[in-house]
């Protein structure tokens, strides 16, 4: 079964009353029938921002990227939710452990998603990079049928990304883009033209697809893996 995205289900906030410190919740989203429901969180501030607790529907979200060094202007971070409950007027919920500013939430959903091995096990690799103009994940562990989602996120530009194509358009300050790909083998993901941007991915898994290792997560920079330690409990 091949993975595709639910079209029109897609949802982006952003603003001020997103980036204090202290619990935030969004409680408009419309919530489709899905194997898997993304989100993405971008922000500017200092570096070394941290949440706990993501939530979708009341559903604990498993992370899958983040960006979040002191040494970049921008930061994202990548999260997870299985099966998620499918309604209108359904809850985003998170705590922001230091204040951030210009946040931007967006959220995707798919289906046709291998959901056997749980969240951890749904996408085949990860990867997350930042830069100034450009960005690039390190390799990712790709197979055919696959699907590359990234979130691409860049204060201001003409981002173009380096492989698939844009096709969910979230513009404002920042901009947060859903890039989709097919590989059809290991693969980067990227984008050219941001400014302080970078790219948040992982390569889901077909229902009834293939083997191989899942839940490898990658870094362009090996230098840089020490500092992934910021983590979403």
């Amino acid at each position: 079964m091949a993975i595709a995205r639910v079209a029109g289900a897609e949802f982006t906030d952003v603003g001020s009353h997103l980036a204090t410190i202290g619990a935030h919740s969004i409680s408009t989203i419309t919530i489709p029938t899905a194997d898997i429901a993304l989100f993405g969180f971008t922000f500017t501030g200092d570096g070394g921002a941290t949440f706990t607790s993501p939530t979708l529907a009341g559903q604990s979200a498993h992370q899958i990227a983040i960006e979040n060094t002191d040494t970049d202007d921008i930061f994202g971070a990548l999260f997870a939710v299985l099966t998620p409950t499918p309604g209108i007027n359904q809850t985003l919920s998170w705590t922001n452990v230091e204040d951030v500013s210009a946040m931007r939430v967006s959220l995707g959903f798919w289906t046709g998603v291998d959901i056997s091995g749980g969240a951890a096990g749904a996408y085949r690799s990860s990867g997350s990079e930042t830069g100034d103009t450009s960005a690039t994940t390190a390799t990712m562990t790709a197979l055919s049928g696959d699907l590359g989602v990234g979130f691409l996120f860049t204060d201001g530009g003409t981002p173009s990304p380096t492989v698939g194509s844009i096709v969910v358009a979230h513009t404002g300050f920042p901009d947060f883009h859903i890039v989709e790909y097919a590989p059809s083998g290991n693969t980067t993901m990227g984008a050219t033209g941001l400014v302080d941007g970078g790219i948040l991915a992982a390569m889901l898994k077909p229902a009834g697809g293939g083997g191989g290792p899942s839940n490898q997560y990658v870094s362009m920079n090996p230098m840089r893996s020490y500092r992934k330690s910021g983590r979403f409990m």
